[in-house]
């Protein structure tokens, strides 16, 4: 399940393919919840066409769901259909996004992705490059996502919460008082309080907040038709965007949109703290329910590189 990164960023940090779908296409019945706005269930596979099969399975309507009763969802059965080989680049139209890092790039893996930039335009991509969010700064500091996850965060894990029966934890107030009273189980050296719950407990707007439905709307019209996903594939003709996969998910998560991740390279050089060895990965993002779109720039990327093939990646001990 992603929210923000929770699909793309291990991908590309473990070498394997990661699609997030559009928001609705699949269903997020009995998934424990984070944003109903930005949660989306989507595959994490070794290749594209895996990816592609386990989407044609789980996308679907489910009554338990409201998002997936969407009447503008475009639904396939078969998305294999749409990994067309390195052809796929062919007659499609990429904008390459640079204004999202979050940190600085590490000089080997800007290289890398320049080169793949021009591998694709070499395989019959139209390439407009750079393309930049008019927004990015606002992206970057995630205060206002980071402030509508928290509001949604305490409202929905308490719906998640009434649908169970064997538990007597109804709210999110509930859950921390359990960890305050069970540290030796709760927390450790990766998870080591709860100070995004505790947080979330204090929040007093509510989804039905002017002041929420403000930023929600902002948010809604940045990620998409104001200066957006939508606004640059309109306002350039694109058919999608591209970018490193480390610096991608929030405009796509803001918006409801999907974004696949495909493995690009490994880096090479031990600078910043970086690990030589460590995997990091390419994503393609578009508009809603474009995934047969991201799919055919996907495998097409993946059949033109094979870099799953090429580099054995480093395994923790």
């Amino acid at each position: 399940t992603e929210t923000d990164g929770s699909i793309i960023s291990p991908s590309s940090f473990n070498n394997i393919v990661g699609l997030k779908p559009t928001v609705g296409l699949t269903s997020r019945s009995g998934v424990i919840p984070i944003s109903h706005n930005q949660d989306s269930v989507g595959p994490m596979a070794r290749t594209v066409i895996d990816a592609a099969i386990l989407l044609g399975v789980i996308q679907g309507v489910d009554p338990h769901d409201p998002a997936t009763l969407n009447d503008k969802a475009v639904r396939y059965h078969n998305y294999s259909q749409f990994c067309r080989g390195i052809n796929g680049f062919r007659g499609l139209s990429l904008g390459v996004v640079r204004n999202l890092n979050y940190t600085a790039i590490p000089q080997d893996q800007l290289r890398t992705f320049n080169k793949a930039i021009n591998l694709i335009a070499k395989l019959g991509a139209q390439i407009k490059d750079p393309i930049n969010f008019e927004a990015a700064d606002y992206f970057v500091s995630g205060d206002t996502e980071l402030l509508i996850m928290k509001i949604d965060f305490k409202r929905d894990i308490e719906l998640y919460l009434k649908t169970l029966q064997n538990t007597n934890m109804k709210t999110l107030k509930d859950l921390i008082e359990f960890n305050n009273h069970n540290p030796d189980k709760e927390f450790s050296q990766y998870m080591p309080d709860q100070d995004i719950w505790l947080q979330s407990e204090k929040q007093t707007l509510t989804i039905h907040s002017p002041i929420y439905k403000q930023i929600f709307e902002t948010n809604l019209n940045l990620s998409r038709a104001n200066g957006g996903i939508d606004y640059l594939l309109d306002k350039h003709k694109l058919d999608a965007l591209v970018m490193l996969s480390d610096d991608s998910t929030s405009p796509s998560a803001i918006a409801g949109y999907p974004i696949i991740s495909v493995p690009l390279g490994y880096l090479t050089n031990e600078t910043e703290g970086n690990t030589v060895g460590q995997p990091y990965g390419i994503a393609f993002c578009g508009r809603a329910w474009s995934e047969n779109i991201l799919l055919t720039l996907a495998h097409a990327f993946e059949q033109a590189t094979s870099v799953r093939q090429r580099v054995k990646p480093l395994h923790a001990p």
